[in-house]
């Protein structure tokens, strides 16, 4: 089967490593020419076969990625209602499929990069993909989840390993991923990591982000903080953060210095 023009140069990009900062403008009006073009990359994606290796799947997410946020400025004058409702379909349909026809890594790239930028995704979509991509619990798992502090030990070994010691960090390490957890889990996980130093720039840059379930739970968890942990605030503007959202600001912010 022949592929668009669009999706042809898109993968041939993709095969030659080629980044899409030294694509030329003739290839770039080529390949995202059209708000069209989003769809035709949804399935280049969605097949990239796994004898493509990480980097070739992290330029298909940049690539993707210019193409959702053309398409997210285009919206502003455009209906485009029809265009996100088949990028919908070709999701629902690919996910029928069995492990050796589907990159499901790069289907939740593909659903963090829409869910960022509000393009609208099915629910049960999310829901599908966080089916498929769970690994079974362990015991140890088990055991972990009975015990609160464990498992905040843990979280924070790990975040460690990964050198997320700030507030900014920390977000960009797990806001895609929080698209896929319930508005209890995120919370959950949210009030766990609120003891660390960096907790409350965390959550008030949580607090704006585009999915509802990810900025209400951070505004809860907020919202129960002691007003001791107010004196970690990271950057003055940030007050303003919270006056927008009308947490209440602890007397002990009156005190600090200008």
């Amino acid at each position: 089967m022949e592929l668009p023009p669009s999706a042809q140069a898109l993968l041939e990009a993709i095969q030659h490593y080629t980044p899409i900062t030294d694509i030329s403008a003739d290839q770039r009006q080529l390949i995202n020419g059209s708000p069209e073009s989003f769809i035709t990359a949804i399935p280049i994606g969605l097949s990239l076969s796994k004898t493509f290796d990480q980097r070739q799947e992290e330029l298909f997410v940049d690539y993707f990625s210019q193409m959702a946020d053309d398409l997210r400025i285009h919206s502003r004058r455009h209906d485009i209602t029809e265009i996100i409702d088949i990028a919908n379909k070709i999701l629902t349909q690919a996910l029928d499929l069995d492990d050796d026809h589907i990159n499901l890594v790069l289907a939740s790239e593909i659903i963090k990069c829409m869910k960022h930028l509000k393009l609208h995704v099915d629910d049960a979509i999310i829901v599908k993909v966080r089916e498929r991509s769970r690994q079974e619990i362990t015991v140890q798992q088990e055991y972990l989840a009975q015990d609160p502090e464990k498992v905040t030990e843990n979280l924070v070994a790990d975040l460690n390993k990964f050198g997320v010691d700030t507030g900014i960090a920390f977000c960009q390490f797990v806001s895609g991923e929080l698209v896929f957890l319930t508005k209890q889990e995120i919370q959950g996980l949210l009030t766990m990591m609120s003891r660390q130093p960096w907790s409350i720039d965390a959550l008030l840059l949580l607090s704006l982000n585009p999915e509802p379930k990810v900025a209400d739970s951070a505004a809860s968890v907020l919202n129960s903080l002691p007003a001791k942990k107010w004196k970690s605030l990271g950057q003055r503007q940030y007050l303003t953060l919270i006056q927008r959202f009308g947490i209440p600001i602890p007397s002990t912010l009156c005190n600090i210095k200008k």
